[in-house]
């Protein structure tokens, strides 16, 4: 038996992994239509979308894809431009889900949107959501009010006509579905500073579904600390920071940041800083990063000396070059 074999990172694994994928892709015979669209498959749920547009475009094009296949070729290779997040490969789509052969298609109309989105028409996109959640039986309901709340959010940062979609969508919902809308609702009502109406947000939530309750429970975090539950708040927060299991990287860290704040609301402030700064060093790349420092920042005097605790701190967090 190999003895001390050398151990490869997870993220190494990864790594290896996605560049075996674009390899074995780069190299499948162009004529084989069946090896294309299993190729734009992988490449598609791989989130490899210019690896994915090539070969879906190049199934597009082979002789021997069966005329039925190309309005599903199509639909792949505009939603691997949407995704790519370019405004010029969001117009090629928009230009290729207006061809006949695909206009027809349940979920030509959702891309459609998506690409109107993608090359900022947010009130065209609007329209082209709505449309598709007044059908009951339409496709992808659920990212189509997520994804027309963040539009109108942008459009109108008031929120209402973001609430007034998402609590439309999730009276009529699924119990996943209506769980996950309850909680964006109840996280834009914290953002707005409503926090009555948050809170009469999160008695509606009743729908208990075992994936959303972390979720839940940093949204809880969040509104008692609104509340002025410091020492309630830290115990959440304090929790959800110490088992990160079933939480969204950016909830992972917020709680972070939430059990700075309560610290620092508790007159704990040194507490507050050692552990934001603890975490800050750990996760150098985090993407709440920049809040984490404008915190630091707004907890500082005004003439801060250059042997304030905050100062002293962070001098030794940063690393020397």
């Amino acid at each position: 038996m190999m003895r001390n074999a050398p151990r490869i990172p997870p993220i190494m694994n990864w790594r290896l992994a996605t560049l075996s994928l674009i390899f074995q892709i780069s190299v499948l015979p162009a004529q084989d239509a069946e090896s294309l669209r299993l190729a734009g498959d992988e490449a598609l749920a791989a989130g490899l979308w210019e690896i994915a547009a090539i070969r879906y475009g190049d199934l597009l094009t082979n002789p021997e894809l069966p005329s039925d296949e190309k309005p599903a070729a199509a639909l792949r290779l505009a939603e691997s431009w949407i995704r790519s997040g370019q405004p010029d490969l969001a117009r090629r789509a928009l230009d290729l889900l207006e061809e006949s052969f695909v206009a027809g298609l349940p979920e030509t109309r959702f891309w459609k949107a998506q690409a109107l989105a993608g090359i900022n028409r947010f009130g065209d996109a609007i329209e082209e959501f709505g449309a598709l959640l007044a059908a009951p039986d339409g496709i992808h309901r659920a990212e189509s009010a997520r994804t027309r709340a963040n539009l109108q959010l942008a459009l109108e940062p008031d929120g209402e006509d973001a609430l007034a979609t998402l609590s439309e969508f999730a009276a009529n919902a699924t119990p996943s579905e209506e769980s996950a809308t309850r909680h964006q609702i109840i996280a834009l009502l914290l953002d707005r500073g409503n926090v009555a109406d948050a809170r009469e947000a999160m008695t509606q939530a009743t729908t208990q579904v075992p994936e959303f309750s972390k979720r839940a429970a940093f949204l809880e975090g969040r509104l008692l600390l609104a509340e002025g539950e410091s020492a309630l708040a830290a115990d959440v927060f304090g929790s959800l920071l110490a088992n990160g299991e079933g939480q969204s990287l950016m909830d992972h860290h917020g709680a972070a940041l939430g059990l700075a704040d309560a610290r620092w609301a508790m007159v704990e402030r040194d507490l507050a800083v050692e552990g934001l700064l603890a975490f800050m060093g750990t996760h150098p790349d985090s993407p709440l990063l920049g809040p984490m420092f404008d915190r630091l920042a707004n907890w500082l005097p005004e003439s801060p000396g250059p042997d304030d605790p905050i100062m002293v701190r962070l001098e030794s967090w940063i690393p020397e070059h």
